[in-house]
């Protein structure tokens, strides 16, 4: 016995792949999160040969490099198509002809092994927000509720293993143990020995907080000694964690070095000593200098020179020794 090789897998190459007769099913992300999970459900998409997947209001979309980690390439086999919301996109789905079918717990939801709705024609399957589930304003429109037994202490699973069962059972119930499998083997390869590194750099900066639609009294009322007519400084630390896996030689998870040199070409370098009102072209017009603020703007300046193999968690910045406020990417 021997695992084969790469070559003796024969796999169809993207072209290949594309000229194939597709399982006609489309599998609608509603609300995702993730970017970990969107690549997945695209990977698995291609494994089982269905036709598209649906990306629906904040579901990240291709290109994005947390899609990719999870998707490894299946973003360029599997046809996609966003939509602002997931009604619209239901709404769109009936029009041309499928059966819509919920993956949620619901009183008239039907077990998975149990249901016959799987066997039709064209159907789509939706797959509600890693919280809240399917949005409340979809639930009308779907005409089959299906959710998958448990027997745990818990209620629910993750999105990406849920999509794998369920596309597995598309293809037949043993196909649908593969899957399960499958997919908790794909989720703890990617979520395994995971390690947050963070790195402190300061910097020194003025602002004034002043809406020009109050009078002098309110925008003192409201931001104290920020609305000071000459400016007002405030010496901050700046916390940058980015996550990863540490290499399996070095055990590091990235250079912490190189870290500390792109924040500070790319942040520290434009906002030591500046005006943040004046100097920092990068500010949005009509956007206050708030501690808040710069901490979702120095998460997009940063985001495009991490390297790939890591990933921005957390922007921190502290503004005093009693505040500061914490930015993930929402």
């Amino acid at each position: 016995m021997a695992k084969l090789s790469l070559e003796q897998l024969n796999r169809l190459s993207v072209l290949e792949y594309k000229k194939t007769e597709k399982i006609p099913v489309a599998i609608v992300l509603d609300n995702i999160r993730s970017a970990s999970n969107v690549g997945a459900v695209f990977r698995t998409s291609d494994a089982f040969s269905l036709k598209s997947v649906v990306l629906c209001g904040i579901t990240a979309q291709p290109p994005h490099r947390e899609i990719q980690k999870t998707a490894l390439g299946a973003t360029e086999t599997v046809e996609f198509v966003y939509y602002s919301t997931t009604k619209e996109a239901i709404i769109t789905l009936k029009k041309l002809g499928y059966h819509i079918i919920g993956i949620e717990q619901t009183t008239v939801s039907e077990g998975l092994r149990k249901t016959k709705c799987l066997d039709q024609g064209h159907f789509a399957v939706v797959f509600g927000n890693e919280v809240d589930g399917i949005s409340d304003d979809v639930i009308p429109l779907i005409d089959t509720f299906i959710e998958i037994p448990q027997f745990g202490t818990k209620h629910s699973l993750n999105v990406a293993v849920c999509a794998g069962i369920v596309m597995g059972d598309i293809k037949g119930s043993q196909t649908s143990i593969i899957a399960e499998i499958y997919y908790l083997c794909v989720l703890f390869e990617n979520h395994m020995a995971v390690v947050y590194l963070t790195r402190i750099e300061k910097f020194n900066a003025a602002h004034k907080l002043w809406i020009n639609q109050w009078t002098e009294e309110e925008n003192f009322n409201y931001f104290g000694k920020c609305a000071n007519k000459n400016w007002h400084g405030h010496n901050y630390s700046l916390f940058v964690t980015v996550k990863g896996q540490p290499d399996p030689l070095i055990g590091f998870v990235m250079d912490v070095k190189k870290l500390s040199i792109i924040i500070k070409d790319v942040i520290i370098e434009k906002l030591d000593h500046t005006n943040l009102n004046l100097d920092v072209d990068w500010l949005e017009e009509g956007m206050l200098p708030t501690t808040e603020n710069m901490a979702i703007l120095i998460w997009r300046q940063l985001l495009p020179y991490l390297p790939a193999h890591v990933t921005l968690h957390c922007i921190k910045l502290q503004e005093t020794d009693a505040i500061y406020v914490e930015y993930y990417g929402d």
